[in-house]
């Protein structure tokens, strides 16, 4: 018999909790409720619902937070999981009753605030193994990583992650300068080895290469344009993530003592095996990135023969995935906006967000996130900025204001630098734009503000990091309407707006989206008027239907 017919549902569970001796009537009544809500909340009876840990854990992840608030749906969340565990459905309760050590216990007594709830599990895994802070390397996260796979209902890929940011931070400190680095390897494609594992000839290359990227040198390799600075990181990863997967095929990093060695056909197409494997086997766009990198590598950093160059442009057009355009789950994405409700409640959403934080509003951090992101919502309908190049705004500096006064024209400009292809960007605010970020501004921003600067999103010693800006911005939206968006998308769906309503104007989307080529405007959005298309070719069958019946 298939197993999942033998699982019980939340109907059962509700049952089980009901009958459950020693437990108040009152806690009762809170776990059972948290159960009808949880499946209220997905659109289901809980008979219908099938108590399985993995899927309910899955679902709880991406609970959404209709009529909510943070505070209820974490709530909600918590009394859902205790009541999975006493219905008898989880068998090991969430947190480690074990003691901590009196090193570990000395180590948190120098931690603040949420990093040290970060930190407790952690601790409290390690003094029950007897491993000392200064003990804890790769491998012993990685087991963490693994045993938390083993209790269901929990957030394990991000609370270790976020375990492992704090550390490193950490390790910054006087307190925490014995620790060793941690590396977060929940992406396995880009597992790599620190700097320090090899030669020092290798570094050298390294870093004078990425300084050439930088563009100082007029009469340098690159010395008539400068990559942007997240370009650089990323290469750095790239090519430490390449020298590491050669690494690993048996190659003694010592060995590695230059960019040439990582280049050379052999070695080149050794490193990609070892990366297409990690992918399972599967050509991505990462993957033709990787193999892109080695040829500009070989032909302007190594200037390899044109032999060599010959094999390494070969290893790239195998590794073409022969993608073009939007990815097939962006185009999904889409999907929801043909309901036109769907689409009056995204454009609606930071309205209600900054009324949310206005309502609830206790002078706290809460609160102000929740304005920022109704802000940063509002600009990317006004304004469709990929968001590393929103993360980056300064009002100073890009917000430009005609006159003082609520009446003032204001002009978000963006220089060259901040933008992908290095093209200027204008936009002229519209005033529901700039209600929201001078409210944002005056009340809301000062107690997000940790340093000097006028960033509009600002974070710890600068901007807010773009990918916590994106996970902001997604889970906000997520949870309050059930929609499925990310930054990048509001990108995608102005061109979707636009083209549904004036099919083939790409030049408007060009424009728009700071394209410099249109041929990459028809490349994406090519297809998009399908719809419109179909709709006309109704509205003339409809039509000569008509005149059919009238003239019968």
């Amino acid at each position: 018999m298939d197993a999942q017919v033998l699982r019980p549902n939340c109907s059962d569970v509700i049952e089980s909790i009901r009958n459950r001796l020693g437990l108040p009537p009152r806690r009762k009544h809170d776990l059972t409720s948290a159960i009808k809500r949880f499946c209220r909340l997905t659109g289901r009876k809980p008979c219908d619902v099938v108590a399985d840990p993995d899927q309910l854990s899955r679902e709880l992840a991406k609970l959404p937070r209709v009529g909510l608030s943070d505070g209820s749906h974490r709530n909600l969340k918590s009394l859902f999981r205790q009541a999975m565990i006493k219905g008898g459905v989880v068998a090991v309760p969430r947190r480690s009753g074990a003691l901590m050590s009196l090193e570990w216990q000395q180590l948190l007594t120098t931690i603040e605030g949420a990093e040290k709830y970060r930190f407790s599990a952690l601790a409290r895994y390690c003094s029950e193994r007897d491993i000392r802070p200064g003990e804890v390397d790769q491998g012993i996260i990685e087991q963490y990583r693994q045993d938390l796979s083993n209790r269901p209902l929990y957030r394990r890929s991000r609370a270790v992650g976020d375990t492992i940011r704090a550390w490193n931070r950490l390790r910054r400190t006087p307190a925490g300068s014995h620790l060793q680095e941690l590396r977060n390897q929940k992406c396995q494609s880009h597992l790599a080895l620190p700097p320090g594992a090899f030669p020092l000839s290798f570094q050298q290359d390294l870093d004078a290469y990425l300084e050439s990227l930088k563009g100082a040198d007029l009469f340098g390799e690159r010395g008539r344009r400068a990559v942007s600075p997240d370009t650089i990181i990323t290469q750095r990863r790239y090519i430490l993530s390449l020298a590491s997967a050669l690494a690993e095929t048996g190659r003694d990093a010592a060995s590695i003592t230059s960019l040439s060695d990582l280049v050379a056909p052999q070695a080149a197409r050794a490193a990609l095996i070892v990366i297409y494997r990690r992918l399972g086997e599967r050509k991505t766009g990462h993957l033709h990135n990787l193999s892109h990198l080695l040829f500009y590598l070989g032909k302007h950093r190594a200037q390899l023969p044109d032999d060599q160059l010959a094999e390494l442009r070969g290893l790239r057009r195998n590794c073409n995935p022969r993608l073009a355009g939007m990815s097939e789950t962006n185009r999904r994405r889409l999907k929801q906006f043909d309901d036109r409700i769907n689409v009056a409640t995204l454009l609606g959403s930071p309205e209600r967000f900054m009324a949310e934080a206005l309502r609830r509003d206790r002078g706290g951090r809460e609160e102000a996130v929740l304005a920022q992101t109704a802000v940063a919502i509002q600009m990317l309908l006004a304004a469709p900025l990929r968001v590393r190049t929103l993360v980056s705004l300064q009002r100073d500096e890009h917000i430009v204001r005609s006159r003082p006064g609520p009446r003032a024209v204001v002009n978000l400009m963006i220089p060259p630098e901040l933008v992908k292809n290095r093209t200027t960007l204008e936009f002229v605010l519209p005033p529901r734009v700039v209600k929201l970020l001078d409210l944002y501004w005056e009340r809301f921003r000062p107690r997000l503000v940790s340093g000097p600067g006028s960033w509009l999103y600002p974070g710890r010693n600068g901007p807010k990091n773009r990918t916590s800006m994106g996970t902001q911005i997604s889970e906000t939206i997520y949870d309050a309407t059930g929609l499925r968006m990310h930054p990048h998308l509001f990108r995608h769906f102005a061109a979707y707006m636009i083209l549904r309503r004036n099919p083939g104007d790409y030049e408007t989307v060009r424009v728009l989206l700071g394209h410099r080529s249109i041929e990459t405007t028809v490349k994406f959005y090519c297809g998009m008027e399908q719809a419109a298309a179909f709709a006309r070719y109704d509205e003339i069958i409809a039509a000569h239907l008509a005149e059919e019946k009238n003239d019968g």
